[in-house]
């Protein structure tokens, strides 16, 4: 199985600032067959002063958004995740400091970078957040998507499966031990969530209109329907294992002319710290 990569400069430290500092993050290396998933916990970011810093970040629609939450956990969660976005991208990008960057939408709601300067830094990136876990997933080219599950909560694999995946994916499911359908649940959920993030166009694809194949040990098969809109060729995906609690998928299609990707993990706390991890890959595209 394809080993992970994770590592920042030659000596493998994690690298630290300060929250008092300049919001300029150290610049980051991000090479054209990388892909880089920043992870962060936000039950473990508590210092009020540090909150308090990321709110300055936010834009007025973000600070909408996040007063509108009701639960305290929630507006919590908005916050970390924003500032965890603005802080990764400004570590590609140090003339752009987290405050700067403008978003906005494509048709079917997934977030873009706006402003036109900020478009042709070539940084293309994606978000999923979940119990304990956001993840950021950032490369250079191409269509990405990426997908984090906390897959402790409770679900009914097999009527799920029978109304949300393809006929393939629903016998595979249902053929296992009913001790082992809800995790295979979670597998197939988070690469039909990576996919269609990946696309741009979210629900608008039907899930039943492609499959993800998982009969072989470690290795990811993908076919399409023509309802998907899509030939289906060039994909490549992973799955990892960050902890004992959560899955996280990846889906990636590059440009003919790109090479093997790489993914590269760390591990965040947004303007504080950033550590290489080395998470386990649990199956992939061969």
């Amino acid at each position: 199985m394809e080993q992970l990569i994770a590592h920042i400069n030659r000596s493998g430290k994690s690298v630290q600032s300060s929250i008092c500092h300049d919001d300029a993050p150290r610049l980051l290396q991000l090479k054209q067959d990388e892909i880089h998933l920043w992870c962060c916990d936000d039950t473990q970011v508590k210092d009020a002063a540090l909150l308090q810093h990321y709110r300055t970040w936010l834009d007025e629609v973000e600070l909408g958004r996040l007063r509108r939450f009701h639960f305290a956990r929630h507006r919590h969660q908005f916050l970390v995740t924003r500032a965890l976005v603005r802080y990764a991208l400004s570590s590609y990008l140090p003339s752009t400091g987290p405050a700067a960057w403008r978003f906005g939408t494509n048709d079917y709601g997934r977030p873009m970078l706006a402003h036109p300067g900020m478009v042709a830094s070539g940084l293309e990136f994606n978000l999923s957040h979940t119990h304990c876990l956001a993840v950021l997933a950032i490369c250079h080219s191409g269509e990405l998507g990426v997908d984090v599950e906390y897959h402790r909560r409770p679900c009914d694999a097999t009527l799920l499966s029978d109304r949300f995946f393809s006929p393939l994916e629903a016998r595979q499911l249902k053929a296992l031990p009913e001790s082992q359908q809800r995790q295979r649940f979670f597998d197939h959920w988070t690469l039909k969530e990576a996919y269609i993030k990946a696309r741009g166009m979210g629900l608008a694809i039907p899930l039943s209109s492609f499959s993800f194949d998982l009969s072989a040990p470690g290795a990811i098969g993908f076919g399409v329907e023509p309802e998907a809109g899509d030939r289906g060729e060039g994909w490549r995906f992973w799955q990892l294992r960050p902890n004992a609690t959560h899955k996280i998928a990846v889906a990636h299609r590059a440009g003919e002319s790109a090479v093997m990707t790489k993914l590269r993990c760390l591990q965040v706390v947004p303007n504080v710290s950033i550590k290489p991890v080395d998470y386990t890959v649990f199956n992939s595209t061969r």
